[in-house]
């Protein structure tokens, strides 16, 4: 069989911005909400759906985030395939999911249920550890992980 040479080339790059000693940890979700808080636009949280996730190594060390959509005031979609495709790049070993409510209820929807469990399945697969889905407000917080819905 010949190849043929005009096939393009699929490469794959992440190039972080410190060293692996320098990154901040995550230790408990108290961490991660303040990290969500620090980073997250505070003039739109109360206005639109933002869905985020944070790329964590193996010792929960902050690889970086990403925004995965910005939605309208009542829902956003994810690109679950794209999140695990940059996961897999930057060789994450954790994953922290944030969405917020511009309602400024925190209590879970059946789609955020669904979505988590969708996530925390597929994150199996890749032996990705989904460690907290958390929900933000403008002064409050859901974290699955603290109210025991992620095992």
């Amino acid at each position: 069989m010949l190849v043929n040479q005009n096939l393009p080339e699929i490469k794959v790059s992440f190039t972080p911005k410190s060293p692996v000693a320098d990154r901040h940890k995550i230790t408990c979700s108290c961490d991660a909400i303040a990290i969500l808080r620090e980073i997250w636009n505070k003039e739109t949280i109360h206005l639109y759906k933002e869905f985020y996730v944070i790329f964590l190594d193996r010792k929960n060390g902050i690889i970086g985030y990403r925004i995965m959509n910005i939605g309208s005031n009542c829902g956003t979609v994810v690109d679950i395939k794209l999140m695990f495709s940059i996961a897999l790049q930057c060789n994450s070993s954790g994953i922290i999911l944030s969405h917020n409510h511009p309602s400024g209820n925190t209590r879970p929807s059946r789609q955020d249920d669904e979505l988590t469990k969708k996530i925390h399945n597929g994150a199996k697969l890749f032996e990705l550890q989904l460690l907290d889905h958390i929900i933000l407000t403008n002064d409050s917080h859901f974290s699955y992980m603290d109210e025991g819905r992620i095992v």
